[in-house]
């Protein structure tokens, strides 16, 4: 009995042991996991700071150039006008509707020291495609020699004063003068002085279709503005 007794003592001792062990260690657990349930509760907001904050320093990192595009109907809507004789920057721009002469002027720099200002009305409108030819001093204004003349009085009045009633002169038109003939580009209109240095004055004006690059049909567009002189 003695020996049974103690055997069985011993079992429960021993079970005994095995269950405080297990509690432990289960305690221990438990508390190991809080800890670790909560670092990596923590852990995905430090990954998203530190995701979130370059991308926002490098969104604000600087000024940004933007520049405006302007549509097509704005581009289309500027009046291109011809400016040429005595101006400091001969050539073609482009005004604002509703221009008046002394814009065109501007636009190409202002008077040339020779100009006379006395020969034209800065105050007269423009219209597109208009043509001005600002004269020089003791310059009278030719019959046929290119663009109209807009005189000091506006006799011809607001835009009629600058239409293209004058034709170029194809014996003596300059270069630019030839250009802005239709259908004429600086090519064509380097032909054409070619021609007349090597074969003298245009006799008519259909004599222009023997310049290479000019054809019936080239001829047909613009021999409503050309003239070979009086």
């Amino acid at each position: 009995m003695n020996s049974r007794s103690s055997g069985k003592l011993l079992t429960a001792a021993g079970v005994l042991c095995f269950a405080l062990a297990f509690v432990i260690l289960g305690a221990f657990k438990g508390e190991f996991g809080k800890d670790t349930a909560g670092k990596s509760s923590v852990m995905p907001e430090m990954e998203d700071t530190i995701d979130v904050t370059p991308q926002a320093s490098s969104a604000n990192s600087g000024p940004r150039q933007i520049k405006a595009v302007s549509g097509g109907g704005e581009t289309s809507a500027q009046w291109v006008v011809y400016v040429t004789g005595a101006v400091k920057k001969p050539g073609v721009y482009e005004v604002s509707p509703g221009a008046r002469v002394y814009e065109a002027l501007n636009a190409a720099g202002g008077f040339a020291a020779n100009a006379d200002q006395e020969a034209v009305n800065l105050a007269a409108k423009l219209e597109d495609g208009a043509q001005i030819k600002f004269l020089r001093k003791g310059e009278a204004a030719a019959s046929g020699a290119g663009a109209a003349q807009i005189p000091a009085g506006g006799s011809q009045g607001g835009a009629s004063a600058v239409r293209q009633l004058g034709k170029i002169n194809i014996n003596s038109a300059s270069q630019a003068e030839l250009e802005s003939i239709n259908g004429v580009g600086p090519k064509t209109a380097q032909s054409i002085i070619e021609y007349r240095r090597q074969n003298g004055n245009f006799a008519r004006i259909e004599d222009i279709m023997n310049v290479k690059g000019i054809g019936p049909k080239k001829f047909e567009s613009m021999k409503d503005r050309i003239t070979v002189g009086g």
